[in-house]
């Protein structure tokens, strides 16, 4: 189990030390990168630990040499994908998240979407906003378990099919072997998890209670289960800002490595939000949160290492970031994103986390002043979409 293996990493990398390479070092380092060969930890963990500021040099070579690498496989495609929020009913208490049971302000809507309400929005995302590939997002609500997703992902399929095709994604709480298998059955495409931090104090704090979302163990190793299930296309991530970030974008990357290693899956998929601070949640002040460029090499060391995994761009980001975070193309991106269900065509208001909004027939147009082409019908692999 990967658990094991984060007690060595934390031994090795003590999360808050830093180390300083020199710019011929980090320029050796990518030069090894250049060639396919597997770079050491100790050496990506000298990559994340390049100064923004002070090391400016040898910053701007890893963003160059990240987005040559990943416009020789993607030549600028990116994939567009949305969220779909199904229910806003959450009985976890995440201390960073608004939608905590424990967030009695009157401005979030608890809402729990009708196969009819679900239907009015996947309508609307495929006819009205042209998108093809949907992931459907889930708060920890007691009342929807398995087999409401299942019908939820057969619905969804459904409407894609008969639009032409697409694919069906899932955000949700994490899941045993077993239902994993049943969701794939019932059509899954891809399933992604934020393990928020490897850093397991920090996590637990994060996370008051005695849920299946306060168990560490049982989160990190639900990637595990959703590869023992047959699903091929899974989504590992980080919340970067709740932990020191360069330690838990070396685990994220450890990790990845570990699952390839047993399953002989490398990650489709790298979640990247970072903390964005909503009015209902507990957490106020985040100490740990990346600067912008700090943010940007996080996602470059992890293109470095693993250039066919698609960082899943998302609209917690004001727009020129999201379009820095897809530079080369191989992205997940993101447009539109209601955080809250119902909020493309049935006016609920509200949010999980503070978001923009970028019209997708608008911003398309955008995306190619940046040598980027977004491509709405799309599969896995996206190394193979596009040409």
């Amino acid at each position: 189990m990967f658990n094991e293996t984060l007690k060595t990493l934390e031994k090795i990398f003590p999360p808050i030390e830093m180390h300083r390479s020199t710019f011929s070092e980090i320029s050796d380092t990518l030069a090894f990168a250049k060639t396919g060969k597997e770079l050491s930890l100790e050496q990506i963990w000298n990559l994340l630990n390049v100064d923004t500021e002070d090391q400016s040099d040898s910053y701007e070579m890893i963003l160059t040499t990240w987005k040559k690498i990943k416009e020789s496989i993607f030549h600028g495609n990116v994939f567009a994908v949305v969220p779909l929020y199904v229910t806003s009913i959450c009985e976890e208490n995440c201390v960073y998240c608004n939608y905590r049971a424990d967030n009695a302000d009157t401005a979030i809507v608890r809402k729990r979407l009708t196969n009819d309400q679900l239907s009015q929005e996947i309508r609307f995302l495929i006819e009205e906003q042209g998108y093809k590939v949907i992931e459907l997002v889930y708060a920890s609500d007691p009342k929807v378990r398995i087999p409401d997703i299942c019908e939820h992902i057969q619905l969804t399929r459904q409407m894609l099919e008969a639009a032409g095709g697409g694919c069906v994604g899932l955000n949700s709480e994490p899941f045993d072997t077993s239902d994993y298998c049943e969701l794939k059955k019932a059509g899954l495409d891809f399933s992604v998890l934020w393990q928020e931090t490897y850093q397991r104090e920090i996590y637990r704090s994060s996370h008051p209670g005695e849920s299946k979302k306060n168990n560490f163990d049982y989160r990190v190793n639900s990637f595990e289960r959703m590869l023992e299930s047959g699903l091929q296309y899974v989504g590992t991530g980080v919340l970067s800002g709740i932990a020191p970030w360069r330690f838990d974008w070396l685990c994220l990357i450890a990790h990845g490595r570990y699952l390839q290693n047993r399953f002989g899956i490398p990650p489709a998929i790298f979640g990247v939000p970072r903390l964005k601070v909503a009015p209902g949640a507990k957490l106020q002040r985040g100490q740990f949160i990346p600067t912008d460029k700090e943010y940007l090499l996080a996602i470059a060391v992890h293109n470095l290492v693993w250039p066919m995994a698609n960082p899943f761009v998302n609209t917690r980001e004001p727009w020129d970031l999201c379009v820095k975070a897809s530079a080369g193309g191989g992205a997940l991106f993101t447009f539109d994103c209601k955080t809250i269900p119902g909020g493309y065509t049935q006016g609920t208001t509200g949010f999980q986390f503070p978001s923009f909004s970028f019209n997708p027939h608008d911003y398309s147009k955008r995306l190619q002043e940046f040598d980027l082409k977004p491509i709405f019908k799309w599969s896995f692999p996206t190394s193979q979409q596009g040409g």
